[in-house]
């Protein structure tokens, strides 16, 4: 399989539970792995951190299946290294736009979480998601340590 990058936004999937690898494989099932058959039917790499949420059995399992058709890789990873993952961008970008409409309740912030998704352009994600290659880049050129991302 060559090398392919999937950007863009896919649906986001909420819980209000807390997050476990069960909620995980949950979403990958009903968001990203549809997407990402319909995109790339011959398979395709999924960058992760090493969360324990990431590294647990049952998602190990998922990505192993011919359901799943995605490529876990493996690579060192640091640990902790939000500086290296655009989606931490995009978080903070969400997060930041949620707390200046101020929700009351659950209900609201749920609400809030979709309307806000909905309004983040492709292009910043499509930029965000290019971005790895620098980050990458910039990680190297500082022997692994943090990076100002």
């Amino acid at each position: 399989m060559g090398s392919r990058v999937c950007v863009g936004k896919v649906d986001i999937y909420i819980s209000r539970d807390n997050f476990t690898s069960e909620i995980y494989e949950q979403a990958l099932r009903e968001v990203l792995i549809p997407v990402a058959q319909e995109l790339h039917p011959e398979g395709c790499y999924l960058q992760q951190d090493n969360s324990k949420v990431h590294r647990a059995k049952n998602i190990k399992t998922l990505f192993r299946t011919r359901e799943a058709n995605i490529i876990l890789e493996t690579i060192p990873w640091p640990s902790y290294s939000p500086d290296l993952n655009p989606i931490e961008n995009l978080w903070a970008v969400l997060k930041q736009k949620i707390r200046k409409r101020q929700p009351q309740n659950l209900d609201q912030l749920e609400d809030i979480i979709l309307e806000e998704w909905e309004g983040i352009s492709d292009g910043y994600v499509r930029k965000l998601c290019f971005s790895i290659y620098d980050r990458i880049e910039m990680c190297i050129e500082n022997e692994g340590s943090r990076i100002n991302y």
